[in-house]
């Protein structure tokens, strides 16, 4: 089972802010699984006592910081929350660990894994292989499956998904987790089959 994930950053690396992360579980199949009184899954906006943050990435994500220093939760609540809600998203799925899921996976568990779960104890939670719709696409591209690239913002237009305004996590996230139905949806089309060298 997956846990599918994003973030709204500061910048483009680690030692810029996180502001926001969104957290949704999925079935085997992307359909999306109710944990606790989460709906979708976990949203929080993150307050710093010092935000590091460039124009550009603010720009681009338009959070409001005020909003974060007065409805967010610090980097230790954030980080009990996320714990929180990942043991009960396995217990929910019956699995020992999730799969992180999500669009450019590396860049936001880099985020992740410096401000809200170390390495170490990431690796107790989840599993050493992803999903990630980002470099799906990609490949897909390559073969001429899909026109454009593979940003999500393309892969929007393309799909015809409408999550809400784009870059804010949760309707990112939820924008990845449909991309993720329709990447398979490719794959299951007529024709497209396994080598049958694969299928002995």
């Amino acid at each position: 089972m997956y846990l599918f994930f994003d973030t709204e950053t500061g910048g483009l690396t680690p030692d810029f802010s996180l502001l926001t992360l969104s957290a949704i579980v999925t079935d085997k199949d992307f359909n999306i699984v109710r944990v606790h009184d989460f709906d979708p899954g976990l949203y929080v906006a993150v307050k710093h006592l010092n935000y590091v943050t460039h124009p550009r990435a603010m720009a681009v994500n338009k959070i409001d910081l005020a909003h974060n220093n007065e409805h967010g939760f610090s980097v230790q609540e954030t980080a009990e929350l996320f714990e929180a809600f990942v043991k009960e998203g396995a217990a929910a799925t019956g699995c020992r660990r999730l799969t992180p899921a999500g669009h450019n996976v590396p860049f936001d568990m880099r985020f992740m894994q410096h401000w809200v779960m170390k390495p170490d104890k990431w690796d107790t939670y989840f599993t050493y292989h992803f999903f990630d719709t980002c470099a799906s696409a990609r490949l897909f591209a390559a073969a001429n499956k899909l026109p454009g690239g593979c940003s999500l913002d393309n892969l929007r237009k393309v799909f015809g998904i409408d999550t809400g305004t784009a870059h804010n996590a949760e309707n990112d996230n939820l924008a990845t987790i449909a991309i993720a139905k329709e990447l398979v949806a490719l794959v299951n089309q007529p024709g497209v089959s396994a080598p049958d060298s694969a299928k002995r």
